[in-house]
């Protein structure tokens, strides 16, 4: 019986494909792979228990958040990695960068309202020493 584990060209299509539209349904696989529905969903399962293949979900918005903002903040440069981390920390931000220049710290924040972002930069972000 052949090691149906092993990978093989049709792996890296299908991956290919996923990563191209992670939305894809199996049904609008087996043209990209050369094989049934079947198959395709049995690929993705063995893949996934494998660890060669998973799906991460990125949300925009987290549920209960209205808008967003991107943050360009300046941070002594020897407290960068302590306000980095801090921020990081905080449930409004799910993603916190460093960056070269004036403003060495860039995040993509998420507030409910005006008046939640108002209240996160002056009592979070505007508090944190080195800001």
């Amino acid at each position: 019986m052949p090691d149906r584990s092993r990978h093989s060209t049709q792996d890296d299509a299908l991956i290919a494909l996923l990563a191209n539209d992670g939305r894809a349904n199996a049904a609008a696989l087996p043209a990209g792979t050369g094989w049934h529905e079947s198959t395709v969903r049995r690929r993705i399962t063995q893949r996934g228990r494998l660890g060669a293949l998973y799906f991460d979900v990125d949300l925009e918005r987290p549920l209960g958040h209205a808008f967003s903002a991107l943050l360009w903040i300046s941070a002594d440069p020897g407290a960068l990695g302590a306000v980095g981390t801090a921020i990081a920390a905080h449930p409004e931000a799910p993603f916190v960068g460093a960056a070269t220049g004036p403003t060495n710290l860039f995040a993509s924040v998420v507030y409910a309202d005006t008046g939640h972002l108002y209240g996160y930069l002056t009592n979070e972000i505007g508090q944190l020493p080195g800001v």
